[in-house]
């Protein structure tokens, strides 16, 4: 079985200190009314992960040399996998993918801010995910406008998808 959590030191090898990585994965797209496409994860979110369900976001953090993961996603609801499939939920997915914690995708944009305060470099992938940029425009400029109140907002921006393109070229017998 491939050891994703492996997969994510392998990227937080790559990151410099004092950063935060923002990854998130596919959203279910409608063909018609009430049909969709069949689900395909994002390449890179499932390489670093292994997670593939729609509606997810993965944080990497590495400050001190200490690296932190942590999964965003759907909640457990046993009603909603009635008609749409099994979910995860946070208990299981830190038990079988090795994350450091998990919330529910809800908490992402609220916890962000916390998140990527104190922190000099910020990967995400610039110009390719809409959704997440315009996410992180606010809470980018409301961090920064927060100086004199003591917070403090990454200055430097990296793109993260040249240093994952890189790593998923390496592949394993898995």
């Amino acid at each position: 079985m491939i050891d994703f959590k492996q997969q994510r030191e392998k990227y937080f090898a790559q990151m410099k200190d004092s950063s935060i990585a923002l990854f998130s994965s596919s959203k279910e797209m409608v063909r018609n009314n009430d049909c969709d496409f069949p689900f395909r994860q994002e390449s890179g979110f499932l390489y670093l992960t292994g997670f593939n369900e729609p509606d997810a976001y993965l944080v990497l953090i590495k400050k001190d040399n200490v690296h932190q993961s942590i999964l965003f996603n759907r909640k457990k609801d046993e009603s909603a996998e009635i008609w749409h499939g099994y979910r995860v939920g946070q208990e299981e997915a830190v038990a079988e993918f090795g994350f450091d914690s998990a919330y529910e995708n809800t908490e992402f944009a609220t916890k962000l801010p916390e998140l990527l305060n104190g922190l000099d470099n910020l990967y995400f992938p610039i110009f390719k995910d809409e959704a997440l940029t315009a996410l992180l425009t606010p809470i980018m400029n409301t961090l920064r406008g927060g100086k004199r109140r003591g917070t403090i907002s990454p200055e430097q921006y990296h793109d993260c998808s040249p240093l994952l393109d890189e790593l998923r070229l390496s592949k394993s017998e898995d």
